[in-house]
């Protein structure tokens, strides 16, 4: 652990993830100085046999709440199993940098009361940059007792991340659900790797079909050409940390912002023994789908079964996009045929006049 986090202080879990689009992953790590946590640090590690933990730059201070913000301490019971709220793992704004989901305790002057609100600490990492990050509340979110977890999940199946929300009062433990919206169009591509154990319900095991996470090194990557021609690559795997399985997602989902473009190649792989390698690549995705593969049987990757979902064609923009293109299509139709009209009228009444000419001049 780095020094500041040693000495039985609140440490979170183990979180892992490519945090820069180098398509390698990172180790990261929050903690506290003190028990009240009245000081808090985010430290990543390359996982490199030469590597060593670095600080992250965060800042911790919302830029719409004055106060001073940290972590939140908790006590280890059946609401989590660390000494850090939260740190759910997931791409919230889609701009390829996953971001991480926090409870941030806030003080708003000396003298009054402490606040623990729901929270998105946004990746601000750019191309060859290191990782850095900003703490943002989220809009319209107010305390509604004690916050025990917080975790991202694709409610709508459309790729953009929604938060599980859940506190304790005196009347037990609520939950709530945020639905995020984005302020303008992103694109992405979320990939889901079963665990494997059977290709269908007919082959496994007493006819029960396994369920929950992958194993871990269960991974997906992809790499396609950039917005500004260059390559561009990231990866991500399916046990995002080392604890709380049941708040972790299903899947993967890698942001592409606002360009949209085919993914080049998506290889997907699992755990093998020495010596072998089991990976399936999958070739020129459309952007906004969903890719399912089941590695089964895992020692034969290419028999691996994998199905593509594309995201359906029901939002409002795709309709009125093809209204007006229909409507442009009709009021093009019309001035054609009008013109047409025109030109063969006038056609007609020269013929008129050459044929009224000519008997003219035959008398």
């Amino acid at each position: 652990l780095p020094s500041e986090l040693k000495g039985g202080k609140p440490v979170g879990k183990f979180v892992f993830g490519d945090f820069n689009m180098s398509s390698q992953i990172q180790l990261l790590i929050a903690g506290c100085e003190d028990m009240n946590c009245g000081k808090s640090h985010i430290f990543i590690h390359p996982l490199t046999s030469s590597g060593v933990w670095e600080k992250v730059d965060v800042e911790w201070n919302p830029p719409d709440l004055e106060g001073d913000c940290s972590l939140v301490p908790t006590t280890v019971d059946r609401f989590s199993s660390a000494a850090i709220l939260g740190m759910s793992l997931g791409d919230a704004d889609l701009d390829g940098y996953p971001d991480l989901a926090v409870g941030l305790r806030c003080v708003r002057s000396l003298n009054s009361d402490q606040i623990i609100l729901p929270a998105i600490l946004r990746n601000l990492a750019g191309a060859g940059e290191r990782v850095r990050f900003q703490a943002y509340l989220l809009p319209g979110v107010e305390s509604k007792g004690i916050l025990k977890q917080i975790a991202f999940y694709d409610y709508n199946e459309d790729g953009i991340l929604d938060l599980y929300i859940s506190y304790e009062d005196k009347d037990g433990v609520s939950t709530s659900l945020y639905m995020q919206k984005l302020t303008k169009e992103a694109y992405f591509l979320k990939v889901m790797l079963t665990t494997g154990l059977c290709g269908s319900s007919s082959q496994c095991p007493n006819g029960v079909l396994p369920y929950g996470l992958p194993g871990y090194g269960f991974r997906a990557s992809y790499e396609t050409q950039g917005v500004d021609g260059g390559r561009i690559r990231s990866s991500g795997v399916f046990v995002t940390s080392s604890c709380c399985g049941a708040l972790q997602l299903p899947f993967t989902t890698f942001g592409f912002g606002d360009f949209a473009t085919y993914i080049e190649n998506v290889p997907v792989s699992v755990p093998a023994p020495a010596q072998q390698i089991r990976k399936h690549e999958l070739t020129f995705i459309v952007p906004n789908a969903q890719v399912v593969v089941v590695p089964y049987p895992p020692n034969n990757p290419l028999n691996w079964q994998a199905k593509l979902f594309l995201q359906p064609l029901y939002d409002m923009k795709v309709i009125y996009v093809a209204i007006t293109l229909l409507v442009t299509c009709i009021v093009l139709l019309i001035v054609v045929v009008v013109l047409q009209y025109l030109e063969v009228r006038e056609d007609q009444k020269e013929r008129m006049q050459e044929s009224q000419r000519f008997h003219f001049d035959a008398m």
